[in-house]
């Protein structure tokens, strides 16, 4: 139900409620909120950090979600994070998901 809750508060833009979801006890609450955050196209410093936050989740869904996401917030200050996720992650597909991201943020501050 609360996944349903997330995704219509992405819908409705409202991604101050989205990122409260980061202290969610429930994984695919928090891997619907990172995802759902990825709709966010700003630099915002909340959401940033939400991602951030969700970056360094133990799950690795959640994990996914928040680095693919940051690829969409354009906020310089995910660089290094998700840098320091490519180099040490041993999750093939996080690292993916961060090298991705993570190449497009760069191109875009290189612009």
């Amino acid at each position: 139900m609360s996944v349903e809750k997330i995704q219509k508060l992405a819908e409705k833009k409202n991604f101050k409620k989205i990122v409260t979801y980061v202290t969610s006890k429930k994984a695919e609450e928090r891997a619907a909120a990172a995802a759902a955050l990825g709709g966010a196209t700003s630099a915002d410093d909340a959401v940033c950090n939400a991602l951030i936050a969700f970056l360094r989740d133990t799950d690795s869904s959640v994990c996914i979600n928040a680095a693919k996401s940051l690829k969409t917030v354009n906020n310089k200050k995910a660089i290094e994070h998700l840098r320091h996720v490519v180099v040490n992650t041993k999750d093939a597909a996080l690292r993916e998901a961060s090298a991705e991201s993570l190449a497009a943020l760069v191109n875009h501050y290189r612009e």
